[in-house]
């Protein structure tokens, strides 16, 4: 859905895991809720590529997407879903950085759009979002193409949301010569292209140029 844009206001973006969260947070949920037949063949398969990870050899937008399609290639997408919402429940209140969360209610107050930009899955970004009322651009899980018992395809419908085309998935929702002030927040180098479209810019809460 794309969100609605505010001429001459502040539009703020932040990254979730590692910016909103002290800790790695689609790895838990893939472990809690794929599985566990899931998890011993993905992780034999796919050893080479995590040990190339640890190694610094195999970038995590490239990881990303395998162990994404292990945990959902052909699980139906309601029971899915529920059990998303219920770890985002559960879970994801418990890592949340106060001063992350401090700061979007700044944002809040001053009449700012807020949206959550996040290379991780949006079925269990979704919960969190709507529960502190802000937007969310995000990877998205393709659907098969039925009416009844629907089951995801393992991919995402644009690609994974992160590098430039997280910058591209920003321009797609919003305008951004309508804000006359972009605040972005973000940890990682997967980051850096959306933190160049903002003019006030935070790397691992630190301002930067």
């Amino acid at each position: 859905m794309k969100a609605v844009n505010n001429p001459n206001l502040g539009l703020a973006l932040f990254d979730f895991d590692g910016t909103i969260t002290t800790a790695d947070t689609y790895t838990k949920f893939l472990l809690n809720t794929t599985p566990l037949y899931r998890i011993v063949i993905g992780a034999l398969v796919l050893s080479p590529f995590i040990l190339w990870h640890k190694l610094g050899r195999y970038p995590t937008a490239k990881l990303r997407p395998k162990l994404t399609f292990f945990a959902f290639w052909r699980r139906k997408v309601a029971s899915t879903k529920r059990q998303a919402n219920n770890f985002s429940a559960q879970f994801m209140d418990s890592v949340i950085f106060d001063r992350a969360l401090t700061e979007i209610r700044w944002h809040q107050t001053q009449g700012h759009e807020i949206a959550v930009v996040s290379a991780n899955v949006n079925i269990y970004l979704a919960a969190w979002c709507h529960r502190h009322q802000v937007n969310l651009i995000s990877s998205e899980l393709a659907v098969q193409k039925r009416r009844k018992n629907q089951r995801y395809t393992g991919k995402y419908r644009n690609g994974d949301c992160s590098n430039e085309k997280k910058a591209l998935a920003i321009k797609s929702h919003y305008k951004l010569a309508n804000y006359s002030h972009i605040y972005a927040y973000g940890d990682t180098q997967e980051d850096m292209p959306m933190l160049a479209l903002a003019n006030k810019k935070y790397f691992q809460w630190q301002e930067i140029a």
